[in-house]
């Protein structure tokens, strides 16, 4: 680990990241990789601990198949490089530098001219554009997809990262008690947002991959609703998602409320409902399983108010690490995923159901599968 001349901001052990290049050179060996070029956030923080406020500059990570990968990055955040990341050393191009030509001379210097190399096509952080100019800069040299190599590794966490998302849970808890101690009649939904943002950072949270999500009234039965300065009446429905964050791993919830009111019948029911579904999607996440075979067990309290609502089938997205703009990862408990479930992963099932332009009623849980069934991390119902 390099010499920094400040404290490092080093959160896993040597022997963590040694397991997650692991998992990651063994996915590359079996697609015949020489190198890996993974670009995005969370995918560099995964791999090197690199950590910086998030800007349009080029970068990314080059994983050969021995030896410390290598980030890219602009010399301006090489401060935040010496604090947070565990390598010895990174290219660092300079505000005049063209970062792909930096890219193409960092392949040269590894050997890896004319050799396999594994691009993150499907990554947000690779422009069309710019995967073009790496294509151009890097003539000579066979150009593979390596996409979701990063991403797959990713889904089984370690005993150090589930520990971070139990941590996390107990943020969002309190986040979410803030919340529904702002719901009163009279307040605005930008209170109950800012109660919770406050609770969780007094909470030992870190900034958020997204902000704390507050629908309230008829726009709580209009899916992906954001705040918008609406105040709260009596017997409004107020919907609140938020996910604490520990350490960039981040563990969701969602919960409906009324304001100064207990529930309708309707609303009563699909609450109910909702929690049902979430529970047994919990208990048939086991591994081993299918994807499918868990978004199928969800299924039978779904057929029940189905009808009646505005679903989007999805029984679960993986969850972990999380920047912004969002907090999933790219697996989902639908009907049409026949991959496996392993122990280890861990998933948020947002069971909420939406009558349109009236109101929202449901809830979620975040889990972790065991070879028991899901464990439940936190829970709607347990707020």
């Amino acid at each position: 680990m390099v010499d920094s001349p400040f404290p490092k901001e080093s959160f896993f052990t040597p022997a963590e990241y040694e397991r997650r290049l692991a998992r990651v050179r063994a996915a590359m060996a079996e697609r015949g990789l020489d190198a890996l070029v993974t670009f995005g956030p969370a995918n560099l923080y995964y791999l090197t601990g690199f950590s910086a406020v998030i800007t349009p500059d080029f970068e990314c990570c080059v994983v050969p198949v021995t030896g410390q990968p290598r980030l890219v990055l602009a010399g301006f955040v090489r401060g935040r490089f010496l604090a947070s990341s565990w390598l010895d050393e990174a290219t660092l191009y300079g505000p005049h530098d063209d970062p792909v030509e930096a890219l193409a001379t960092l392949l040269d210097s590894l050997g890896l001219r004319g050799r396999t190399v594994g691009i993150d096509e499907a990554s947000h952080g690779l422009p069309v554009a710019t995967y073009r100019r790496i294509q151009a800069a890097t003539e000579g040299t066979r150009l593979a997809d390596g996409s979701g190599i990063v991403e797959t590794a990713r889904l089984v966490k370690s005993a150090e990262e589930i520990t971070c998302m139990r941590r996390a849970a107990e943020v969002t808890r309190r986040g979410v008690t803030a919340a529904l101690a702002a719901a009163q009649d009279g307040a605005y939904d930008q209170d109950l947002a800012g109660a919770a943002y406050a609770a969780a950072q007094a909470a030992g949270g870190d900034v958020m991959a997204r902000e704390p999500i507050i629908a309230a009234g008829y726009r709580s039965g209009l899916a992906h609703s954001p705040v918008g300065h609406v105040q709260l009446k009596r017997g409004d429905s107020v919907f609140i998602e938020m996910a604490g964050n520990v350490r960039r791993y981040n563990v969701p919830v969602m919960r409906t409320a009324v304001v100064g009111a207990d529930p309708s019948p309707e609303q009563a029911e699909l609450l109910a409902a909702a929690r049902e579904t979430a529970e047994t999607v919990a208990a048939a996440a086991r591994p081993g399983v299918p994807a499918s075979e868990v978004a199928r067990a969800g299924m039978g309290p779904v057929k029940r108010v189905e009808s009646r609502v505005a679903f989007h089938y999805n029984f679960g997205y993986s969850i972990g690490l999380g920047f912004p703009p969002h907090w999933l990862e790219d697996f989902f408990l639908k009907l049409d995923n026949q991959t496996p479930l392993e122990a280890g992963m861990t998933f948020h099932l947002p069971l909420t159901f939406r009558v349109l332009g009236q109101y929202g009623s449901g809830t979620s849980a975040s889990i972790l599968v065991t070879e028991q069934g899901g464990e439940i991390l936190l829970a709607g119902w347990q707020v």
